[in-house]
Order: C-alpha cells, then sequence, then structure tokens
C-alpha cells in the first residue's frame, strides 16, 4: 500500500510543479540557478537543504494542487464549525483544496508565490494551513521521502532543460 500511494502521489506532485513551473518561468529560472549553483552533478542527502528555493516552489505547488483531494477523518470531541454542532465520532473531511485557498490564510490564494513558504511567513501561519500530506497524528509518513524526492527531481531536471 505504501509503495503504490507513495508512487502515484508523488507523480501527480511532480506534475502538478512541473505544471507551475513551465507556467512561471521566471521562477523556473530561480530554480536552475539554485541548482546550477551547487556546481555538483549530484545531490547527495547532506545537500538537500542548499535549495530552498525548490523546496518552498514544490509546497506551493502543493498547496495549489493537492495530491490527496480528501483527508477523512473522525472527531475525536464534540465541536462547532460553520454554525453547526458535530458530535464526537462524527466522520468529516479535510478538502486540501478549501483549506489551501482561503483568502484569510492565503493572500491571493490563485496566485503561485513560493515566498508564501519563507520560515517567518511559515511561522505565523496556522499550522494546519497547509494540509498536502495531512497533519497531526495521520500526517503522512512520507512527507520528507516526497520533499526528497521533488529537490532531486527538480535538480537534475532544471540543471540542463526548461519546461515550455
Amino acid at each position: 500500500f505504501l509503495m503504490m500511494a507513495a508512487h502515484d502521489t508523488i507523480t501527480s506532485s511532480l506534475t502538478a510543479a512541473v505544471w507551475q513551473l513551465g507556467k512561471h518561468p521566471a521562477w523556473q529560472q530561480r530554480l536552475a540557478e539554485e541548482a546550477l549553483g551547487l556546481e555538483a552533478e549530484a545531490l547527495d542527502y547532506d545537500r538537500l537543504d542548499a535549495l530552498p528555493l525548490a523546496d518552498m516552489a514544490f509546497r506551493e505547488a502543493l498547496r495549489l494542487m493537492a495530491p490527496v483531494p480528501s483527508l477523512p477523518r473522525r472527531a475525536v470531541k464534540p465541536f462547532r464549525f460553520g454554525g453547526y454542532a458535530f458530535e464526537a465520532g462524527t466522520f468529516v473531511g479535510v478538502q486540501p483544496a478549501f483549506t489551501h485557498r482561503m483568502p484569510e490564510l492565503w493572500p491571493e490564494p490563485e496566485r503561485f508565490n513560493p515566498l508564501r513558504f519563507e520560515p517567518e511567513q511559515v511561522r505565523v501561519r496556522h499550522k494546519y494551513a497547509w494540509v498536502p500530506f495531512g497533519g497531526g497524528a495521520h500526517m503522512c509518513l512520507g512527507l520528507h521521502f516526497a520533499m526528497m524526492q521533488a529537490k532531486i527531481f527538480l535538480f537534475h531536471l532544471l540543471r540542463g532543460h526548461r519546461i515550455v
């Protein structure tokens, strides 16, 4: 299950990133310069953090096109939302596409802006504003692996190619 789930979601996530970079050539150029600036043929584990722009661009692509459209959960305690009362045990669904476009969390929510993921902006945003991997105790355990794969993919792709 984990291998197939990870295969499908990383494929759709990288497709979203490539599409966004194709639509935004200035960002594509910034990521290419970042990758070329490492002056390396390969990206080893110890240098993954040397691509902060690639990290931010991938996160922004996931904000706009999360790989999983709905995250089923169950309420652990009674709560109220939108004028409705929910009992403990009620099945609820988190919809990343809705959450990721809430203007109170994301100014100009339809705009591709990787700088939303600069550390100082992330610190002041609600911890569940960005949920392509879920959150809390049930967050996808492939989050860090997916981020590593994305950086390695973008590093190799943009060092010698452009998306048009």
